[in-house]
């Protein structure tokens, strides 16, 4: 079995693992208080589905006009993965259950939907390093990262979502348009973007360097 495959039994495991302890929770206090977080794991692993299905195929390599339309579809879904972490927001005291067990029941939710972001960013890399080179695809990804923490932004506090581009665009693409020539007037939002897209980047790297770490002896001690 390959690691690649290896890998997405264990986020899949860890999948069902959190929508179990949803289930559990609404089983103990007749209560669906976060339930709502399956919907948002759901979203989190359409960027995934994309791009293997990209890589998979090899598109990016036979038609890139059709890559380009898809990694577009792809930006637009691919906030929806780190999103989840907001979703602590909801975290409090309650009735029924103990604060642990809804702090790990979040976690677990927003550790898949983060990792299979990154998983999806990293398999996006390597499609576009083949189409426009390393230093390129580094700058590109800096962006899809900055860009993804302001559709986080909008998300979380502007209510919008990934099908308002189709269903809603002129609300959308109007207060966007107001943030960019009002930035002053908006510093919450930037202030958000910077904050949490430093957040996505530094976290990406470290994930990115894990996955070609490799202990070995310090010669000097041997």
């Amino acid at each position: 079995m390959t690691t690649e495959k290896k890998l997405f039994r264990i986020l899949l495991a860890g999948s069902l693992l959190a929508i179990v302890l949803a289930v559990i929770r609404v089983n103990i206090t007749g209560k669906f208080s976060y339930i709502f977080l399956t919907w948002n794991l759901f979203l989190a692993w359409i960027p995934l589905i994309i791009s293997t299905q990209l890589k998979k195929h090899d598109i990016w390599n036979k038609s890139k006009i059709i890559f380009v339309i898809l990694l577009s579809f792809w930006l637009l879904f691919f906030p929806n993965a780190p999103y989840i972490l907001t979703d602590l927001f909801h975290l409090r005291e309650r009735k029924g259950m103990p604060l642990w067990f809804d702090l790990t029941l979040i976690l677990s939710f927003a550790w898949v939907g983060l990792i299979v972001g990154f998983i999806s960013l990293m398999q996006m890399q390597f499609m576009l390093k083949r189409i426009i080179g390393n230093h390129l695809t580094l700058a590109a990804t800096i962006l899809i990262l900055i860009v993804c923490a302001f559709g986080i932004y909008l998300g979380r506090y502007d209510r919008y979502n990934s099908w308002d581009v189709n269903t809603n665009p002129v609300s959308l693409f109007r207060d966007i348009l107001v943030y960019v020539i009002h930035p002053l007037k908006h510093i919450k939002v930037y202030g958000v973007t910077v904050v949490f897209s430093s957040f996505l980047i530094l976290s990406y790297l470290t994930i990115e360097l894990l996955t070609q770490y490799k202990i070995t002896k310090n010669k000097n001690h041997d």
